[in-house]
């Protein structure tokens, strides 16, 4: 029952045909790049610009991914959904449960994306003996297909999914929409997933600095959902380095294109990581001005685990690094569509 993150090697897509008529997209396209910008430099101790100092960014995310296997707090040994007369009815029943507490019920037309939370039950806490759980949806409609997920909040605050379970409905009618790449931050392997109101002229970029590393798609797609897997290797088959990249859909229909972005995160697995940014230039100056602040991602641990949706708060430290100096730091707060400036001295 447990979810997992399975890590696709190949590309697959999956098309199911609705209404080809045009629409619009029920999002708002991103505009690419961001104003929130830090510039600076990198002087020695007397004041001499320090050129091709690496300029290095570590992020802070609301959570961080556990590098180990995580232990379920319970055993979950059912879970079904049902119509009834008000709406949906989610059994699910445990044999034991530790340190738990609370459930949150999340809902979705998808299979493994778009899910929200719905509601909430409190847990059992710490018991040996079987509990068992219901809740009612009365927010359904009769005539839609739904996917519920469990989400189990144990008391240090560490999320364990479980699910989905399928009820069934019509297939849902597709629409223009972009959903961020699952899982990001991501190690060896992601999938983007979109959908299409109608046979569009399709473009899935990976790019860096407006400079595009990976073509991932382009085509002329049908009307449909999709799932794009993506390995981390650029066009020249080349891993691409730890950083900050940018995902941008297209779509060229009749005369209309809509474009979406989001942010990518490659081999990143938790804040702990740093990527390099920049080097400064002969003057010893640089700029940094790809700040993914509030940017959305879904995190998983080592094994795979599923850690739930977390987001890059506006906390960064920036480095300054050249060999044969003392690597200088700063960590400050950025504030949205601002610049911040930081003057480095290496020694």
């Amino acid at each position: 029952m447990k979810q997992h993150v399975f890590l696709c090697m190949l590309m697959v897509s999956l098309a199911f045909y609705g209404c080809s008529k045009d629409s619009v997209p029920t999002e708002t396209p991103l505009v690419p790049g961001t104003s929130t910008i830090i510039t600076g430099t990198v002087k020695d101790s007397s004041g001499n610009p320090i050129d091709s100092a690496a300029i290095k960014v570590k992020y802070f995310f609301t959570a961080v991914a556990k590098q180990k296997a995580k232990t379920d707090p319970c055993s979950l040994v059912s879970f079904t959904a049902s119509r009834i007369t008000n709406g949906v009815q989610l059994n699910w029943s445990t044999d034991y449960e530790s340190s738990t507490y609370r459930w949150d019920i999340e809902r979705s037309v998808w299979l493994d994306m778009g899910f929200v939370k719905i509601g909430e039950i409190a847990a059992a806490g710490t018991t040996s003996s079987t509990v068992n759980y219901i809740y009612i949806d009365s927010t359904t409609a009769s005539d839609t297909s739904y996917y519920f997920r469990l989400c189990l909040i144990d008391v240090s605050g560490a999320k364990y999914y479980y699910g989905p379970v399928w009820l069934g409905g019509p297939i849902p009618i597709p629409h223009d929409a972009f959903y961020p790449a699952r899982p990001c931050p991501f190690y060896l392997n992601t999938s983007f997933y979109y959908s299409l109101a109608g046979s569009s002229q399709t473009s899935l970029l990976i790019k860096q600095n407006d400079k595009t590393v990976k073509t991932l798609v382009n085509q002329t797609s049908v009307a449909g959902s999709y799932l794009i897997a993506w390995n981390g290797l650029n066009d020249s088959s080349i891993t691409l380095a730890s950083g900050y990249f940018v995902s941008e859909l297209t779509l060229a229909r009749h005369d209309s294109t809509f474009k979406y972005t989001k942010p990518v995160f490659i081999n990143i697995i938790d804040s702990s990581s740093t990527r390099v940014n920049a080097c400064s230039d002969a003057q010893g100056a640089f700029t940094i001005s790809d700040l993914p602040i509030d940017s959305l991602f879904n995190m998983t641990d080592a094994m795979g685990t599923d850690l739930g949706n977390v987001k890059v708060c506006d906390s960064v430290t920036v480095y300054a690094v050249k060999n044969g100096y003392t690597a200088n730091k700063v960590t400050f707060v950025l504030g949205k569509n601002t610049t911040s400036t930081i003057d480095f001295i290496l020694r």
